[in-house]
């Protein structure tokens, strides 16, 4: 038995609401003046240790791609007839986002693997939000044959 459904104009303002919740969060993140992984390094050496394909290059790409993947979704949810600026404005944001780490934070680096890492994410995002979507339709077109 399913819940009940809601509309998607119903579900915008909920959106909106966990978008800007989250790049609050996200602000924080990357505006922090270290390096916010500084204290897992050990962990991700000890996990490396045992499973040597787990580095710590790989473990920060991962987690930079899956820190864009939610704002991405709900800004594509939002979005909806524009949605096509998600991927864009993912790139364009982590662009500004390493630049104003290297010019104003010196305990932090500029990488461009965050870029692409945080565009990918983004990328991910849109095309969940799609999938979602579609699969939504399917159903719904299903349920009124």
């Amino acid at each position: 038995m399913r819940g009940p459904t809601v509309a998607p104009r119903e579900r915008r303002p909920i959106a909106l609401a966990v978008l800007a919740a989250y790049l609050v969060g996200l602000l924080v993140v990357v505006l922090w003046p270290q390096h916010v992984d500084r204290d897992l390094v050990p962990l991700i050496e000890r996990v490396h240790e045992l499973f040597p394909p787990i580095t710590h290059a790989r473990v920060e790409f991962a987690a930079n791609v899956l820190l864009f993947v939610p704002p991405a979704a709900l800004l594509a949810s939002v979005l909806r007839r524009r949605r096509w600026v998600v991927a864009p404005l993912g790139f364009a944001a982590s662009a500004v986002i390493e630049t104003v780490q290297d010019a104003l934070l010196p305990g932090r680096t500029a990488d461009l693997r965050d870029v692409l890492a945080n565009g990918t994410g983004a990328v991910l995002g849109l095309l969940l939000t799609l999938a979602i979507e579609r699969m939504r339709t399917r159903r719904s077109e299903a349920a009124n044959r």
